[in-house]
C-alpha cells in the first residue's frame, strides 16, 4: 500500500463501513474516556484534512434542530466545527459525553445513498482561528 489517504480510504479498505454490507456509519463511538482526540474524517473527494481535536478542552456544542447543522467550539485550540447532515441528536450527545472516537462525512464515491432515516453528516467545515485557516469538505 502507498500510504496514500485515497488508498487507505478505498473502498477495500474503508474503516468506517459495516464490513459484512459495506453501509456507511458517521461516527465510531468507544467507551467513555478511551479517546483522547476526536477525529475528524472528510469525504475523500474533498481537499481538505483529516482533523484530530483533543477532548481535553472546554467544548460548548450547538445542535440546531431546524437545519441538522451541529456546531462544536473548542476553546484551547480556538477550533470551531461546523457539521451538516440529519438525525445528529444522538452525536451531540455522544461528543458532550467524550464518547465518539471518529466523526465520517458521508462519501458518494464509497457510498451509492445514505437511507433516509439514519444520520448522515453531508458537510463539515473546521475552522481554526489562531492560524487562519479553513477547511471545508461540503457535499454539495
Amino acid at each position: 500500500m502507498s500510504g496514500s489517504f485515497k488508498d487507505f480510504y478505498s473502498r477495500n479498505n474503508n474503516p468506517f463501513g459495516d464490513e459484512e454490507d459495506g453501509t456507511y456509519r458517521p461516527w465510531e463511538m468507544c467507551q467513555q474516556g478511551d479517546a483522547q482526540y476526536l477525529k475528524l474524517v472528510p469525504a475523500r473527494t474533498s481537499s481538505a484534512y483529516v482533523w484530530r481535536v483533543p477532548y481535553l478542552q472546554p467544548l460548548t456544542i450547538r445542535h440546531d434542530l431546524a437545519t441538522g447543522q451541529l456546531c462544536i467550539l473548542c476553546y484551547s485550540t480556538a477550533t470551531m466545527i461546523v457539521l451538516e447532515g440529519r438525525g445528529l441528536d444522538q452525536l451531540a450527545d455522544l461528543i458532550a459525553e467524550k464518547r465518539v472516537k471518529t466523526v465520517h462525512q458521508f462519501d458518494p464515491d464509497i457510498y451509492p445513498t445514505a437511507e433516509n432515516e439514519k444520520p448522515v453528516i453531508t458537510s463539515m467545515l473546521i475552522d481554526e482561528r489562531n492560524s487562519g485557516s479553513d477547511q471545508s469538505a461540503r457535499g454539495d
